[in-house]
């Protein structure tokens, strides 16, 4: 063994047999997938205008034709509002749920988005601006309407 710099001592060859990575007993089990710290991921239950339900995981987009910005992650779901009359705009909304519930963010629509809570209350969203949504709690958008079930 030679080496082309002085004062640095060559590295012998590995031998394969000895260097080679070894499964053992321990790799060979199944590893269970294990979400926010052992809990089950956060998930909420939407009533949709049209009485269909959608389960919210994650994050999802609301609009005629939702699309993520440029740059931004991509969304867990994409709701997409059948609204010839064009009351929705194209990404009305966003939506999440997280351990503290479900909340959303208007997008900039051109004719908003407003909260009427439980006791008749109604949140007007500014845009941009994060708002928690309780349950049993309704989300208006354009001509279009959702409730959050749970």
């Amino acid at each position: 063994m030679t080496s082309s710099q002085p004062g640095v001592r060559p590295t012998p060859p590995l031998d394969d047999d000895v260097e080679r990575t070894r499964l053992g007993h321990a790799s060979r089990r199944a590893v269970p997938e294990v979400e926010h710290g052992g809990r089950p991921a956060p998930r909420a239950t939407l009533q949709l205008w049209d009485g269909r339900t959608l389960t919210l995981e994650g994050t999802a987009l609301v609009g005629r034709n939702p699309a993520a910005r440029d740059g931004e992650p991509a969304p867990d779901q994409l709701l997409q509002v059948p609204d010839p009359g064009r009351s929705v705009s194209k990404t009305h909304l966003v939506l999440g749920v997280d351990a503290d519930g479900v909340w959303l963010r208007d997008r900039n629509s051109t004719n908003g988005t407003v909260v009427t809570l439980g006791d008749g209350q109604q949140i007007l969203c500014a845009p941009e601006q994060k708002i928690r949504v309780p349950d049993r709690a309704s989300v208006a958008f354009g001509d279009f309407w959702l409730t959050v079930a749970g």
